[in-house]
């Protein structure tokens, strides 16, 4: 069984869209040049980290991803 982190150390994804703190913690560890996009949630408010980019809803994933 393998991490999301783990994951994406393998098949270096070039970006991961998530809205789990830990999900995305687990990817900086494993795979610190993978692209995250972390939707805004209320389970997820506060984290802060220069490599993550934070949207506000899915709708604006499809322009970030086209950047």
């Amino acid at each position: 069984r393998r991490t999301k982190g783990q994951i994406c150390a393998v098949l270096r994804p070039r970006a991961v869209i998530e809205d789990s703190v830990y999900h995305v913690e687990d990817i900086l560890r494993h795979a610190p040049g993978t692209r995250i996009l972390l939707i805004e949630t209320i389970w997820n408010q506060g984290f802060y980290h220069p490599h993550v980019e934070r949207l506000p809803s899915w709708k604006h994933v499809a322009d970030r991803l086209l950047i």
